[in-house]
């Protein structure tokens, strides 16, 4: 048994020329080809059957021929070599088209029978003739769909370039540098003349590079900023001391500002040090003692140069030990010069939680606290603290008049996955990010393959235009941590996988497989000896219909309802055919198919 898959087309017929008379093969209105396509695509058309032209043939045409011609042309005369018993019945005429055209063209000619033996008349002749030529135009030129053999097809600069527009957003045009299509029958998409050259195969591996370069940015090569502020370089508002180990220790109207310049828009982390030293309640044993208690955290407020309140530190009470706690926490802030003000405070956390009057103040990006606006611009500047001075430690330390010290802010960013100089596509083909430690061969992730698969799987579908199942997509998958695993990002990992997507024969051809399935039920249907025929899937039929309109891969719906094989509903075919002709990118059916059928291009 040979396995073939459903193609919707006329078989090929041997006499070519009679096709074309019967069938009328000419140019039509763009309307009637439109017509055609939405008859197959719903498998609505009804084709006439030649079950008629078999009986007339049986009943009138075969005794001509056997009266003037099978006594010197049977089975066992076969006189020059020709058996014209095998165009008894029409099983007889699909087998041996040839025969019957060679028999045709000699009974018009008047070539045989031969004057010798019994002649038909004029009549006889022309109805044996014309008989003929209705059986073997009824046997091998109907219009009904037959199964083709499909040759896995290509796809032309046109839909490469369609095809990279829409599964990722961007209009690229990479295909404008391969070389020219091959033309077969006027059509730059014919799959049999479009083949695969070394050149044309180093231009795929290079379009598909630069598009992945050109959609993910590799955040490791842009700018970042680093910058710690020790407490001896803080500049300081207001009344302070200096710890031991360089640590400032402020009073209670004091705050402390930093001045920094940012290369992106996008969320910075913000570090900061410290501890609260005096207790609220100086009889309270468990606080005076040290006692480390989240209940007895202190706030620090951290505000732009508006007042307005960007994030809040929490420190413990540590008293005298010296020891620090570390708040963190992600502050959004735009490219360029940016000045912070941290402002401690002795309120409890506890006391500004929940719906109380103290916690109006302390609603992030929301409130303004009035304590930046009291401070001139020459009081700022004239707080800045020289390079070149240094601040001896204070012995006499009163922690009652200084209850909150920081020993350092740092300030790092931006967060990879946010910061404003990523392209556009960077941000939203990229669904998720693992989280890491470290840097280069050092750095480790966590819920790598998880992270990768959320991005890589809706491209592949679209790439692939069907279902991905895990298998398939574990390769893709491997490349993102191989990458990993030698020093690169996420990114160079997610880099390399679409390269590969790219060039995958799943990609670049049309490659129309039957399922395991489909094929163990075809064979078990088909009768012993014959070919079996296996109908589209509803991802390849979508396929079919969305090269054909948009020169292009499915969108998005068409898959989701191949998937639940919603097209077996004819209501829902006809509604997806017509919104896909509503849809701009068929204009490509009339720039493209249009203009190559009516030969366009040469005027």
């Amino acid at each position: 048994m040979r396995l073939t898959v459903v193609r919707y087309r006329p078989a090929n017929c041997y006499w070519r020329s009679v096709c074309r008379e019967r069938a009328g093969m000419i140019a039509r209105p763009m309307v009637a080809i439109l017509t055609i396509a939405l008859m197959v695509a719903t498998q609505g058309a009804s084709w006439a059957s030649s079950d008629s032209r078999a009986d007339v043939w049986a009943s009138q045409g075969w005794p001509l021929l056997e009266n003037f011609c099978v006594d010197c042309h049977s089975a066992e005369f076969q006189e020059a070599e020709v058996d014209l018993s095998l165009l008894q019945d029409m099983a007889g005429i699909v087998k041996h088209p040839e025969l019957a055209t060679h028999a045709i063209n000699l009974i018009r000619f008047g070539a045989m029978p031969p004057e010798d033996a019994l002649l038909p008349n004029d009549d006889e002749r022309r109805k044996l003739a014309d008989l003929l030529d209705e059986i073997v135009f009824s046997a091998t030129c109907d219009l009904r769909p037959k199964p083709g053999r499909i040759t896995a097809r290509r796809l032309n600069r046109v839909e490469y370039n369609h095809a990279i527009r829409d599964i990722f957003g961007v209009d690229l045009r990479p295909a404008d540098i391969f070389p020219s299509d091959e033309v077969g029958g006027g059509f730059d998409n014919n799959a049999d003349v479009l083949s695969v050259s070394p050149m044309l195969m180093d231009k795929y591996l290079d379009a598909a590079e630069q598009v992945a370069q050109d959609l993910l940015l590799d955040p490791d090569t842009l700018p970042v900023i680093e910058r710690t502020f020790a407490g001896t370089h803080l500049n300081i508002l207001g009344d302070f001391k200096i710890g031991r180990f360089g640590e400032q220790y402020f009073a209670s109207d004091s705050l402390a500002w930093i001045e920094f310049e940012t290369p992106a828009d996008g969320h910075y982390q913000l570090t900061i040090r410290g501890s609260s030293s005096t207790p609220i309640d100086p009889d309270n044993d468990n606080r005076s003692s040290g006692v480390d208690r989240k209940d007895f955290e202190t706030r620090t407020a951290i505000t732009d140069q508006d007042g307005r309140l960007l994030g809040i530190a929490d420190f413990r009470y540590r008293g005298r030990s010296g020891r620090s706690s570390t708040d963190q926490m992600w502050i959004k802030l735009s490219a360029g010069k940016h000045r912070l003000f941290v402002i401690p405070t002795t309120e409890l956390r506890s006391d500004t939680d929940g719906d109380s009057k103290e916690a109006a103040k302390w609603q992030v990006g929301d409130s303004i606290w009035p304590q930046v606006a009291e401070w001139s611009e020459d009081d700022i500047l004239s707080s800045v603290r020289p390079d070149n001075v240094s601040l001896e430690p204070d012995d006499e330390l009163e922690l009652e008049k200084h209850p909150t010290k920081i020993s350092q802010v740092i300030i790092k960013g931006p967060r990879v996955d946010d910061r404003g100089d990523l392209p556009e596509s960077h941000q939203r083909l990229v669904r998720r990010r693992p989280s890491s430690r470290g840097d280069g061969f050092a750095r480790q992730y966590s819920n790598l393959a998880n992270a990768a698969r959320d991005t890589l799987e809706p491209l592949m579908r679209r790439a692939f235009r069907r279902s991905i199942t895990k298998d398939e997509m574990e390769p893709y998958v491997g490349l993102v941590a191989e990458a990993t695993e030698r020093g690169g990002s996420f990114t160079v990992g997610l880099q390399n996988a679409i390269t590969a997507m790219l060039v995958s024969p799943q990609f670049l051809f049309r490659v129309e497989q039957p399922s395991e399935r489909d094929i163990k039920a075809a064979f078990k249907e088909a009768a012993p000896g014959s070919d079996v025929a296996v109908k589209l899937t509803p991802s390849q039929l979508v396929s079919r219909w969305s090269f054909f309109l948009w020169s292009s891969v499915p969108d998005e719906e068409l898959l989701r309802l191949a998937d639940r094989d919603e097209l077996r509903k004819r209501d829902q075919r006809q509604w997806q055919i017509k919104r896909m002709l509503a849809d701009p990118k068929s204009q490509s059916l009339a720039d493209h198919f249009a203009k190559q059928w009516f030969g366009l291009g040469g005027l």
